[in-house]
């Protein structure tokens, strides 16, 4: 609403809408061949994600999350563009750990959101980096000095968001961190579901 925008811009708040969490288990539910993807599918342990092909034991509650998510889906994108042509500032966050979100996965499915919701890339960007480092007073920067904490991609995300999945090296802390083992820890590792 108005008077919550009015709000939001009276006190200089931020805002992490975590559309990711509105919207991504209808959507993988309703588009199975996501669970393809190769990025999901070099963090998350594929018994996880067989998991969720095999969708006849839903319980109803989850189920109605489901349904509320894709009645909503456009309502929740709506918000955000109307957040952003406000000029409030947007930081991407997943909330990660819900049903149909995945450690690392879904913050690239969130800058995918954002842009669907009507930012440019180089906003969608800022919401998970530069915005970010402000909002933390975290210090960044490609000067002397600075902590070198890089992701050095294939393509330019500014042509097409989506080209963040493309992750060709990750430096941190000035490191060259070897991917392959992380990886292949993270799919090996077997996660503990409850079963209640």
């Amino acid at each position: 609403p108005d008077s919550t925008l009015a709000a939001v811009q009276e006190h200089g708040t931020a805002w992490i809408p975590t559309l990711a969490v509105h919207t991504e288990l209808s959507h993988l539910l309703r588009h199975p061949d996501r669970l393809h993807d190769d990025l999901l599918r070099s963090v998350a342990d594929s018994s996880l994600l067989a998991a969720y092909r095999d969708t006849s034991g839903l319980p109803g509650r989850i189920q109605s999350w489901i349904d509320r998510q894709g009645q909503h889906r456009q309502t929740r994108l709506d918000a955000v563009q109307k957040g952003a042509e406000a000029g409030i500032p947007l930081l991407a966050g997943t909330d990660a750990g819900n049903p149909g979100l995945f450690q690392g996965y879904s913050l690239h499915r969130e800058l995918v959101l954002l842009t669907q919701a009507g930012l440019s890339n180089w906003n969608a960007l800022a919401a998970a980096t530069t915005a970010a480092g402000r909002f933390l007073d975290a210090p960044f920067g490609l000067q002397r000095g600075d902590r070198a904490n890089l992701l050095v991609l294939d393509a330019s995300p500014l042509e097409d968001v989506r080209h963040t999945q493309n992750i060709h090296q990750v430096i941190y802390r000035g490191q060259i961190v070897n991917r392959s083992d992380f990886l292949n820890e993270a799919a090996t590792s077997v996660p503990t579901v409850p079963t209640h």
